[in-house]
């Protein structure tokens, strides 16, 4: 992505993420739970990873 490109998301009232484990997903929504002022989240990542029986993740590992 240009650099112009990711000084205009920044800007803007979106939060883009790109998840890859089911803690990057955990700690995205709990962010914006308790955020002061949320932006709208725009989550990018393929919805087969929450559900592949191979990314799965501890207990111990979601809170870090």
């Amino acid at each position: 992505m240009a650099r112009d490109e990711r000084m205009q998301i920044q800007q803007c009232n979106w939060q883009v993420v790109n998840c890859t484990a089911p803690a990057n997903y955990f700690h995205c929504l709990r962010r914006q739970i308790h955020c002061d002022f949320c932006k709208s989240l725009i989550v990018v990542s393929p919805k087969n990873l929450l559900h592949h029986k191979h990314c799965v993740l501890d207990i111990d590992e979601m809170g870090t």
